[in-house]
């Protein structure tokens, strides 16, 4: 529960629902008489005169004083020299940073912002994480200025001294905005002294759980509103005069401070979002600090806000970022944005360039801005009236406030600095005088080539248009600046943009304005009108809004038509989706799916009566019904089932169909996808034959169909037998498995004979195994167990037993142990110790059968491996099957060692070189729950820059004891299923129908259904107790001195570059290597029966040879998203060696290699030949071809 001058800081409380409820519900379409105004928010105004918080500034405080009584609640910390701290700043050659201001002015300064007279003002606070018992709230504003102009400041006031750990602020209605939470305060200096008379609670009821959560990082947007940024992990309750507004997820809000009107911008892309910025043009770029990544926002922007990610670019965890539009900069650098990677301690450029409706990114390197020292911490930034880059550092050692103590003595209250980065042999900007401007003067400032200078002007529109007669004085102005442009200057357009900003901004509605950016000869103008005709839907009548969007929604450029959608959302009208449907007449990339995905959702309820009563038949398109019937899947499959028979769905656009109805038709509507001659038809229709890997994919969905909602299709039984009869080995163990799950007595005799069938692969004769298991066949328990003898060949003894397990465990637990005595040699025996320790009582019964068996250890160091992997605690388990591998004590005697011993050692004697190749060992499993700059499953967090956001005891600590620190966001549970499963994994999401976890097993993501829960109870640490008895003292300090280093500036920095790091290799079978075909690879990328393991590029981006077997060659495989089409370079450190095929067509290799690629998932594989390379490992990356529109993103992950 939350006070009024109080603060719950840093509760943990797990993961959230992530649902959405507002009371006031979000803006719609509301046709508008002509020539009617919008009403004055009268009740706004009253809403604002509630009487002020008497809570002004302490008189005659200064940050001298502040500092002083810091420095004596806080005496072990010290006060660190600027200077020393800038010694270990690496630095761009094209950059100088200097120092603009430090303590006491600043002091863990968290957000800042320039007024218009050039004041830069920065909230401080020293108080975090908690404050100390006794301590009043002295988190503080300053206001800085640089009276002489020579880029440090010499003039510091301290606005405000009573706030507890703000995390927000914004300049305008002639004060400030601050988040202080529950509170959005209000504060205002009435008396010019630059000291705030008049605190006001503006809004409350802003969730207080976790203050990294907290609304942050305001943003004025082009259009006048002001953007705040909330965490999934907070319960916010607002009351407004237009009702209630709720939030239980990560979104961004938008404020309308005049008429008190809170909404949503955009619900769900981000957990904990940290920085917002614009583009020139309006597109809205998102980043955050858990997850990372640089998220388009703009497609997100549907009426119902959907819970969903928008489209995004991978980037660093990044707390803060803006485009450099700012003449001080050459011309190359302008447009770039800036990004503080707060945890890797550097500060990013990116490059933004078009990618369909979407955007692609790619990092500069060199980084702006690096550190080796260990307190920066860049956490926002700004564009500066003189044209620089100023980077506020929040200073601290450690971050965060669930991973260290509250009263950690490293946390820093004492220092802060506020840097400033200029271009060398460039002068800086002169500072604009724009507070004082005549009006006409001001705005036509908006042509100004500076983005501070247009940002600027139009935040003092804003203000001196708060009287309604300077409203449309100012309004008069703009209209006269736009009719003086000159249509021939290059920015006309974007001037043009510019006034309708403006416009926008002090809120007056001006159409004709409007239809000249909506058809401007430049896509982007469009693009941003369109988005302004969104706000004003309710200022025009239907039918002239629905004309404009009827021809932006086949607009040339797929950004506008990306944006026409996203405005269609808004009004509640079938036409709205019979003219959005018109999307689907052109290509779809990711950006433009997502928004007519959602767009059809959130109309469903206005086109779909009139679908289904035959007045809506969008104009008898096949590929618009098509595209609107896959959006809402479930009421849609009929529909889409009788445009798949009419043969009018194209066969590139058949499978997903197939698929859809597989998901969620009825049982008619499933036996059109599960029958075999109604398949054969369907296909015919669309000029495509029998295809038995398509069809064994829609019988697995149907399994998964059965899991989630038990729905099958009729007449199962027999047509089931036909399919058991099938040439086709994929489609008879996708059939078996189906009789299991159906529980279909009637095949129990095919099943038997599959069975037993030695003449087919192994796979269709475990589905059989399986299925019998499921149907309660008496003689399967004695057949598996003959199976699992050691007379039998390995392979056939692991799959028996993995299937055993299911029937009868205390037999299935003795095979295991008798498996365990002899050396697996190549074989992985996974499958089997999976079976047996993911069941209830499993690791019990092994401990039991194994205790009187020598285990071999080889085989002992491979069932530790799953253990390890998996999370699994069981102690006996553990401690048997550690001393059969030959395993230390390790743990132990590290644990009698004192820590800062054991520091130094690790700083002196831990090489992190050996230390990758300890992390890389498949016995400690590492690779298996965590990736390295995304390369590696998702389980554990990405080490990527452990080492610059962690210290190093934190992370030997977590090594040696894993239970001590488990990180937000990683808290793990163990389920129980009433058949007997267990699972062990990190928490994920969990609903009233279902519980999603990061298994730690299979390195997947699991939905489990509550339903079938009998228990589920918090877990340790996924990562195993102990793990260290595995190696030697020697290599747990290379581990942790490699774990330190990553990250840190040098040979293992991860930058953000698309280089592909994982990857996957065939074990089995082998192929014929001198005759491999592009038909080859696409047989043994589809084959059930080939054995694909994954691996993980190092640090280096480097594939080691020494990771891909022992043969002479090897094939690995790897994938990239394409979002636009044409030309893509791929650059290799060597190509001898090597075949390359793009999908399935074979591609001359060199080291810099051109090849054309399409929109959509495309696979490479590379045959190598290690006798050719010479013990050189395999690293590719992508790179963009000049003059080519193609983009693509290399696919990370397991």
């Amino acid at each position: 529960m939350w006070q009024r001058t109080g603060y719950i800081s840093a509760i943990w409380l797990g993961v959230l629902a992530v649902t959405v409820a507002q009371t006031a519900s979000p803006p719609r379409y509301v046709p508008a008489q002509p020539g009617s105004a919008v009403k004055p928010a009268s009740a706004s105004q009253r809403y604002l005169a509630r009487p002020a918080a008497p809570q002004s500034v302490s008189p005659g405080i200064t940050p001298e004083r502040i500092w002083e009584e810091l420095k004596r609640l806080y005496p072990h910390n010290r006060i660190h020299d600027p200077a020393e701290q800038r010694k270990g700043f690496l630095v761009h050659p094209d950059f100088e940073v200097t120092l603009f201001a430090s303590s006491p002015w600043v002091i863990n300064p968290v957000a800042m912002a320039w007024d218009s007279q050039n004041r830069l003002w920065v909230i401080n606070s020293p108080m975090y994480p908690q404050a100390l018992p006794g301590q009043r709230h002295m988190d503080f504003i300053s206001v800085l200025e640089d009276t002489d102009e020579d880029g440090v400041a010499d003039k510091c006031t301290i606005f405000y001294d009573k706030l507890y750990v703000p995390t927000g602020l914004a300049l305008g209605d002639g004060g400030v905005y601050v988040a202080n939470q529950p509170d959005l305060l209000f504060l205002r200096d009435t008396d010019g002294d630059l000291r705030a008379d008049e605190v006001r609670v503006f809004l409350s009821g802003f969730g207080t759980e976790d203050n990294h959560h907290a609304i942050s990082a305001f943003r004025w947007s082009p259009n006048g509103r002001l953007l705040m940024l909330s965490g999934i992990f907070l319960h916010t309750q607002v009351e407004t005069p237009w009702g209630v507004v709720r939030m239980d997820d990560g979104c961004t809000f938008e404020l309308e401070p005049r008429k008190v009107r809170l909404g949503f911008f955009n619900v769900g892309t981000a957990t904990n979002p940290w920085g917002i910025a614009f583009d020139k043009w309006g597109q809205c770029f998102l980043t955050e600090g858990p997850q990372g990544w640089i998220w388009h926002l703009n497609p997100g922007c549907i009426s119902t806000k959907p819970r969903e990610r928008t489209p995004g670019t991978p980037a660093p965890k990044a707390c803060g970022n803006e485009f450099l539009y700012s003449t001080h900069f050459s011309e190359k650098y302008r447009g770039l944005m800036v990004l503080n990677a707060f945890k890797n301690k550097t500060v990013n450029l990116y490059e933004f360039s078009e990618d369909g409706a979407g955007f692609a990114t790619r990092e500069w390197q060199p980084l702006l801005l690096a550190s080796n020292e260990p307190y920066f911490r860049p956490v926002d930034v700004k564009i500066g009236p003189d044209g620089a880059i100023y980077i506020a550092d929040f200073f601290q050692e450690i971050i965060g406030h669930m991973q260290y103590e509250f009263r950690d003595p490293r946390r820093d209250h004492l220092n802060g600095r506020i840097w400033r980065i200029t271009q060398k042999g460039r002068k800086p900007l002169p500072r604009p005088q724009l507070h004082g401007l005549p009006d006409e003067q001001l705005v036509d400032q908006l042509k100004s080539p500076e983005g501070y200078i247009r940002d600027m002007t139009r935040r003092i529109l804003y203000d001196r248009a708060a009287d309604p007669q300077r409203q449309q004085q100012i309004a008069a102005v703009l209209r006269r600046f736009v009719a003086h442009l000159d249509p021939k200057d290059p920015e006309f357009e974007h001037h043009r943009l510019e006034a309708l900003w403006a416009m926008q901004t002090i809120d007056v509605v001006d159409i004709p304005l409007l239809d000249a950016v909506l058809y401007s000869a430049r896509a982007e103008a469009r693009a941003a009108g369109v988005i302004v005709l969104r706000y004003w839907l309710e200022s025009l009548p239907a039918a002239e809004a629905l004309e404009r969007l009827a021809k932006l929604i086949s607009d040339p450029h797929p950004r506008v038509r990306m944006e026409a959608l996203v405005a269609l959302s808004y009004i509640p009208q079938a036409r709205a989706m019979e003219i959005a449907a018109r999307a689907a007449d052109f290509p779809m990339d990711r950006t433009l799916q997502y928004a007519f995905r959602h767009t059809a959702v959130a109309l469903r309820d206005y086109w779909w009566p009139e679908f289904q009563a035959g007045r809506l038949d969008f104009d008898g398109k096949p590929q618009r019904v098509q595209a609107v019937l896959t959006a809402v899947r479930a009421q849609s499959v009929g529909a889409l089932l009788g445009l798949l028979k009419a043969g009018k769905i194209p066969a590139d656009r058949l499978e997903p169909a197939l698929l859809l109805i597989a998901a969620s038709g009825n049982q008619d509507e499933l036996f059109e996808v599960f029958e075999y001659e109604r398949l054969v038809s369907i296909l015919r229709q669309a000029g495509r034959d029998y295809d038995p890997h398509l069809h064994a994919r829609l019988l697995e969905a149907l399994g998964e169909t059965w899991r989630t909602r038990k729905a099958q299709p009729r007449e199962v039984a027999t047509r089931l037998e036909v399919l058991l009869q099938s040439p086709h080995a994929e489609v008879v163990a996708a059939a078996a498995r189906l009789a299991g799950l159906w529980r279909q007595q009637s095949a129990q005799s095919t099943l038997r004979k599959i069975a037993q069938r030695d003449d087919l692969p192994l796979y269709v004769r475990q589905a059989s195994w399986e299925a019998l298991v499921q149907l309660g066949d008496d003689a399967i328990a004695t057949l598996l167990t003959d199976f699992s003898r050691a007379a039998q060949p390995l392979p056939l003894r692991i799959a028996a037993i993995s299937v055993l397990a299911q029937r009868d465990l205390p037999k299935a637990a003795q095979a295991l142990a008798d498996l365990l005595t002899v050396d697996p040699g190549a074989n992985d025996l996974t499958p089997a110790v999976a079976a047996v320790l993911t069941r209830k009582g499993g690791a019990d019964a092994l401990v039991q059968a194994a205790k009187t068996r020598s285990l071999n250890a080889e085989a002992a160091k491979l069932a530790l491996r799953f253990v390890h992997s998996a999370g699994i605690t069981r102690q006996p388990l553990n401690d048997l099957l550690t001393r059969a591998a030959g395993s230390s004590s390790l743990s132990q005697e590290l644990a009698k060692t004192d820590l800062r011993q054991l520091l130094e050692e690790v700083r002196t004697k831990g090489d992190p070189f050996r230390g990758e190749l300890v992390f890389r060992r498949k016995d400690l499993g590492c690779q298996s729950c965590h990736a390295i700059a995304g390369g590696g499953p998702h389980v554990g967090p990405d080490l990527e820059g452990i080492g610059t956001s962690s210290p190093l005891d934190y992370i030997v600590e977590s090594i040696l004891v894993p239970q001590k620190a488990v990180r937000e966001g990683y808290a793990c549970v163990t389920i129980a299923t009433r058949n007997g499963k267990i699972y062990h994994g990190v928490l994920a999401s969990k609903s009233a129908k279902e519980v999603v976890i990061r298994d730690g097993a299979s390195r997947q993501t699991l939905s489990i259904p509550v339903a079938e829960i009998e228990e589920m109870a918090d877990a340790p640490s996924i990562m195993p107790q102990g793990l260290v008895d595995q190696m030697t003292r020697q290599e747990f300090l290379d581990l942790c001195r490699f774990v330190s280093e990553l990250g840190k500036p040098g040979l293992f920095a991860t930058p953000n570059l698309p280089v592909f790091r994982t990857w996957r290799m065939l074990q089995s079978p082998q192929p014929d290597w001198s005759q491999l075909t592009g038909e080859d690879i696409v047989r043994l990328s589809r084959d059930p029966s080939a054995v694909w393991v994954s691996v993980y590029s190092k640090v280096s981006g480097e594939l080691p040879l020494q990771d891909l077997g022992a043969g002479a060659y090897a094939l690995v495989q790897t994938q990239m998203e394409v979002g636009t089409g044409g030309q893509l370079k791929l650059v290799l450190n060597s190509p001898a060696g090597l075949t390359l095929w793009l999908d399935d067509r074979e591609i001359p290799v060199a080291r810099e290699t051109v090849i054309t690629v399409t929109p959509g998932t495309h696979r490479l594989t590379f045959r190598i030949d290690k006798r050719i390379r010479g013990g050189v490992g395999l690293r590719a990356e992508l790179e963009t071809v000049p003059a080519s529109p193609a983009r693509a993103q290399v696919v990370k992950g397991p």
